[in-house]
């Protein structure tokens, strides 16, 4: 709920123009948790355009383990367990690490 919330608020607070915002979530084949959060972004983007969901599965790709390491530290944070997620008004440099092939498991 707290999330819903986070991402709402975001969403509410910026121009109609900006208002696209990208949800990064590095996720991991097993875990429950990981499900549970898969099942909320997947609702959440479904009632809202405006968020467009990167689901990246890290357990057995060494790309998006990568992925989830850099952008983790670009932002000063540890990416020590999953789910982990990253709420991202604009992407953070997605370009540059888009280019080591990731493999998506779905994009909304």
């Amino acid at each position: 709920m707290r999330q819903a919330l986070a991402i709402l608020l975001v969403l509410l607070t910026l121009p109609a123009a900006a208002a696209q915002v990208d949800v990064y979530l590095f996720w991991r084949i097993g875990c429950p948790h990981c499900e549970r959060e898969i099942e909320f972004l997947d609702r959440l983007s479904a009632t809202n355009p405006s968020v467009r969901v990167h689901e990246l599965e890290v357990s057995r790709n060494r790309a998006n383990a990568a992925a989830m390491t850099e952008m983790a530290d670009r932002l000063g944070v540890e990416a020590g367990s999953v789910p982990l997620k990253f709420h991202c008004v604009l992407p953070i440099s997605w370009e540059k690490i888009a280019k080591r092939n990731l493999t998506w498991r779905r994009s909304s």
